[in-house]
């Protein structure tokens, strides 16, 4: 039995211009252990057994967050024992601060930590989404969640916002509209949230108003395309007004991505894990923007049983990606 984590390289896309402005993002749907089975609708057939239990899958969880060493974690699928009871006081331990919330209706839930040395956790709020089904008039409480946190970065002196989420999982027409509208209620939150310049201020104006600058990890269980429905969420989120870039450059290639998967004789392999940063086609020139420097590639090959497997915890590959919070061209 080979229990090696899978080997992955990374992908250099600029360098740093001041070491003491980098940090780094962990995006990972960790696959709750509520919702990991052999047998059934969520069944991971070809898994081992031994594999999805949770004592080993958690020591493999735990050696990617050491090798990785992120400056801020984004997790989705977590249920809420293994937070408090395990994940929250280890990462404590090791230097980091961690929020944590439930989704309405299930054990998991999304969790955001942050390095104490590089950021403190100043806000956080969270939201629960409604949406109109297809069948409806009104908006009903989804059991989808988003984690809204305003993080200080301690060595510029600068606030950022950064948020967690896991959006509706039906890959459906109408999943795809309930998670259409799930997105446009947190970028709608991400833009009053990022605000530093007062509305009264900028009314008429070309120029974006003053803001922190805005980051979010998620799954969001959308494609960048498909074959099935007509895709929303992802050319929404890139045709937004804040102008969100993905950190993997390479989303919407062929062969790309996060998760790959067998169930119920259906093997899936898609890309639907990702890392956005606001980036404005016309910003003010008082912001400060983050600046990609490298990526973590998901492996050329993977094993017959795909994932989770002996060589990884969960049906999702982290994702990381190092950022620099460029001030360089910021006029006070």
């Amino acid at each position: 039995m080979n229990s090696n984590l899978y080997d992955r390289n990374f992908s250099v896309v600029s360098e740093s211009s001041n070491e003491a402005m980098t940090f780094s993002v962990l995006q990972w749907n960790l696959l709750a252990d509520s919702l990991c089975a052999k047998e059934g609708d969520k069944g991971f057939e070809l898994a081992p057994l031994e594999s999805l239990d949770w004592s080993f899958r958690q020591q493999q969880i735990l050696q990617q967050i050491s090798t990785l060493s992120p400056t801020i974690l984004c997790f989705q699928e977590l249920d809420e024992p293994h937070f408090t009871n395990w994940l929250n006081p280890t990462l404590s331990s090791m230097g980091y601060n961690g929020i944590f919330k439930k989704k309405p209706h299930s054990l998991d839930g999304c969790a955001l930590f942050a390095m104490a040395a590089k950021f403190s956790i100043a806000t956080t709020r969270s939201i629960q989404y409604s949406a109109i089904h297809s069948s409806a008039s009104n908006p009903t409480p989804q059991n989808q969640i988003a984690i809204i946190a305003r993080l200080f970065h301690v060595n510029s002196q600068r606030e950022m916002i950064v948020a967690v989420t896991h959006l509706k999982a039906e890959k459906s027409a109408d999943g795809e509209d309930i998670r259409l509208q799930e997105m446009q209620q947190l970028l709608h939150e991400l833009e009053i949230e990022s605000r530093i310049t007062p509305v009264a201020e900028t009314a008429g104006g070309d120029v974006e108003p003053l803001r922190m600058p805005v980051l979010f990890a998620a799954d969001l269980n959308a494609t960048p395309a498909s074959k099935e429905y007509t895709a929303k969420v992802y050319p929404f989120i890139r045709q937004h007004r804040l102008g969100f870039q993905t950190a993997y450059s390479n989303d919407s290639d062929p062969g790309q991505y996060t998760t790959w998967k067998v169930r119920k004789g259906k093997e899936s392999k898609h890309v639907i894990d990702y890392i956005f940063h606001a980036s404005p086609t016309n910003p003010n020139p008082r912001n400060c923007f983050l600046r990609v420097l490298k990526t973590l590639d998901t492996p050329v090959h993977v094993e017959t049983e795909r994932i989770p497997s002996f060589r990884y915890p969960s049906d999702h590959f982290a994702l990381f990606a190092e950022f620099e919070m460029d001030i360089s061209q910021v006029r006070l």
